[in-house]
């Protein structure tokens, strides 16, 4: 299903409205047995019209507890997401990220930040429905 651009505008005023608040009680660690992980989905409030359309969603790997990933999922898309991964463990930025002032190779602790992707999203999510987010910005020392 293709997106279009009013879904991606509604991202961005989502992000930009400081006005949401997690909702309810730390919800229980479900065990993702067939994904090797330990998964747990968080709603998030937007407190002024009450809606829930967004969640945090939290992942560790079962064999490597201390490198979680945490995103955030906007109508069960994700618009951002930090990955703690080893300090050793580099994946490719795609060409684009140049553009942007990314390195070619991000190793260890990243984001996938929605204003590095968004452009990325525009095009191809917005032509084929395939929302992807696959540049990658180095967060800090990961040691």
């Amino acid at each position: 299903m293709a997106v279009d651009e009013s879904y991606l505008e509604a991202v961005d005023r989502f992000l930009a409205d400081p006005d949401k608040l997690l909702d309810g009680l730390q919800p229980f660690w479900k065990h993702e047995k067939g994904r090797g992980e330990f998964q747990l989905a968080w709603p998030i409030r937007e407190t002024r019209s009450g809606a829930i359309r967004s969640q945090m969603r939290f992942r560790v790997p079962e064999n490597d507890r201390i490198y979680p990933s945490i995103s955030l999922l906007l109508r069960g898309q994700r618009v951002c997401r930090v990955d703690r991964t080893r300090p050793h463990v580099c994946k490719p930025n795609p060409l684009y990220a140049q553009k942007l002032g990314l390195p070619h190779e991000v190793c260890g602790l990243h984001a996938h930040d929605w204003q590095d992707n968004r452009p990325h999203i525009a095009e191809r999510a917005t032509r084929d429905g395939h929302w992807e987010m696959p540049a990658r910005r180095p967060v800090g020392d990961a040691s």
